[in-house]
């Protein structure tokens, strides 16, 4: 009765900050990534975003990478910090 029958979903393709401002617009803290049929390849956190900001500001890496980066697996990225 109390479990979410709506979930707010993004598939793989989607845009980083798209997913950032569905987050940030729905008050949510994590967002299942989806294939086309449904099924669950990931979720993206607060987390994730707040490793993807601290590289940004405490590096030189560059925008264009970001996206990249943020597709990483969480190993791969905390490996780079």
């Amino acid at each position: 009765m109390i479990m979410q029958r709506e979930v707010l979903t993004v598939q793989p393709d989607d845009l980083l900050v798209e997913a950032g401002k569905l987050m940030w617009e729905s008050k949510i803290g994590s967002l299942p990534v989806v294939d086309a049929e449904g099924h669950l390849v990931g979720i993206i956190t607060e987390a994730d975003f707040i490793a993807i900001a601290l590289q940004l500001l405490g590096s030189e890496i560059k925008k264009s990478d970001v996206e990249e980066l943020a597709r990483a697996p969480r190993k791969a990225r905390a490996a780079v910090m």
